[in-house]
């Protein structure tokens, strides 16, 4: 859409329509204890283990680890360059011991989101919209490993396609 007001819109319109047939809420992530992840116990050491070591990058991308970056240990929200504020989740705990990488990436999807508004603003204000073509041609499934899809987007480094 590209748009950072959306008033006034159809979006706008659907979005409020949507909001008065029925119970609607906010979405907030319970804390750990509470209900987040509230079946952690029958997973086995082993199995929590392998997935931490398997998602070490991803818990802290998307915020789920607990934020273990020394000059942000007394901070009980993260907030973003706009200003809004996050709660911290600190179900996850690899107690000091991720990797710095995973570290540094603490909360960088909320970096990736405003990136990716600015680079649809650009394209909409100069009319040169950016595209990956699947499904075209001989293009499929095997072009993402082919044309490097993964090189697109800083994120994906961090995804393997088989």
């Amino acid at each position: 859409m590209a748009e950072k007001n959306i008033d006034g819109t159809v979006i706008e319109k659907r979005i409020k329509e949507t909001i008065s047939k029925g119970k609607n809420y906010l979405y907030k992530p319970r804390s750990a204890g509470q209900g987040f992840h509230k079946h952690a116990n029958k997973i086995s050491e082993e199995k929590m283990s392998e997935l931490m070591t398997k998602l070490e990058y991803y818990l802290h991308f998307f915020g789920y680890a607990k934020d273990d970056r020394p000059e942000h240990a007394d901070e009980i929200c993260h907030t973003d360059s706009q200003g809004h504020e996050y709660p911290k989740h600190s179900f996850y705990d690899y107690k000091g011991q991720a990797s710095e990488k995973s570290k540094n990436s603490y909360m960088d999807f909320l970096k990736l989101n405003e990136n990716m508004l600015k680079m649809r603003l650009h394209e909409k204000e100069t009319g040169k919209y950016s595209s990956i073509p699947i499904n075209k041609g001989n293009d499929g499934f095997s072009m993402l490993t082919k044309k490097a899809v993964t090189a697109y987007v800083d994120l994906l480094e961090n995804t393997h396609i088989r």
